[in-house]
């Protein structure tokens, strides 16, 4: 169009004509006309839009980010989660638009945005900061596979892992300031779930009874307290070779708060059978290869065999640190 042309009237345009123009349109732009009024968000919603992932970060303030290519995402920022206007920007370029309409707020962004990319679960939920309302906000979106988040007390972590129900991995940390309560029955309950990984970062106390609920594939925990750390290390493994914990493949847990500057082995392997092994252990080293996490790395150890032939490798990279994994 040349300068003094009137405005083309893009909605006049037949639907066939209408859906190959916005299928032309750079992401953002799409994403902009669907902001326009319903009729736009329905013919954006007919070009079936897809995206590979959403992510959501909720901190001082509230980022969603969609990535819909691999080097191709949108941003939306809103300064909380009562926020009445958005910021759009594509990442690539750090361009974009502001967005203001009287009540929005986060929900209202999320789910516009899982509307048009056909979207019903997140990938990522970063939730570093309390939200005013969670329930509204869950009901957003069908699933998560992945919640991070930060509580107050073991009871608020266990609300907040039973609303979200993450599909692979949960990960999060109770405050240092958190009183355990060893009457709750329901905090323990949150290592049962069959994910991919649990990771707590930080948590008040560990016992052995945490340890043989687990059920995840990998199993990581940072914690202030461990009651007699080497004892609870040897009834573990034996309970271990008896059959527990028969899903989870690895095993790390760090204890913050003991004074475990040197574990006795004679004390963690007391009636147990194990072999010393070198950190230059082929076998071992391509097991720890093999498995695919970064933060698994071989640093020398003991092996335990049960008597089905499974094979664990046990390594004390640093004081007051496990690792175990199951390889074969």
């Amino acid at each position: 169009m040349r300068d003094g042309d009137p405005p083309l009237r893009l909605l006049c345009l037949p639907n066939t004509s209408l859906q190959c123009i916005v299928q032309c349109m750079q992401y953002i732009d799409q994403f902009a006309l669907s902001l326009v009024s319903q009729r736009c968000k329905d013919l954006v919603k007919s070009i079936d839009l897809k995206c590979l992932d959403v992510y959501v970060l909720v901190h001082s303030e509230i980022t969603i980010r969609v990535r819909i290519t691999d080097s191709s995402w949108i941003k939306c920022l809103l300064d909380d989660d009562q926020a009445t206007a958005a910021k759009v920007l594509t990442l690539r370029d750090g361009k974009g638009f502001a967005h203001s309409k009287p009540e929005y707020e986060v929900e209202h962004c999320l789910r516009h945005i899982l509307e048009i990319y056909h979207q019903s679960e997140i990938n990522t939920i970063r939730l570093l900061t309390p939200l005013r309302d969670v329930q509204s906000f869950r009901n957003t979106f069908t699933s998560c596979s992945t919640i991070v988040f930060g509580a107050r007390s073991e009871s608020e972590a266990v609300e907040l892992a039973s609303t979200f129900c993450p599909l692979k991995k949960l990960e999060f940390g109770v405050g240092r300031i958190a009183e355990h309560n060893e009457n709750d029955e329901n905090f323990p309950k949150i290592f049962i779930q069959n994910l991919e990984e649990i990771a707590v970062h930080l948590m008040c106390e560990l016992n052995l009874d945490d340890l043989l609920l687990a059920n995840s594939r990998i199993f990581r925990i940072y914690c202030q307290r461990i009651s007699n750390f080497p004892k609870m290390l040897n009834r573990f493994i034996k309970h271990w070779l008896a059959g527990s914990n028969p899903r989870t493949r690895y095993f790390e847990f760090h204890c913050a708060g003991e004074g475990y500057l040197f574990l006795d082995m004679n004390e963690v392997f007391k009636g147990i059978k194990h072999e010393i092994v070198s950190k230059m252990d082929p076998t071992a080293r391509q097991a720890f290869r093999a498995f695919g996490a970064a933060y698994v790395k071989f640093h020398g150890g003991y092996n335990i065999r049960k008597k089905d032939g499974t094979v664990a490798t046990l390594s004390f990279p640093r004081y007051s640190h496990f690792e175990m994994l199951v390889w074969s």
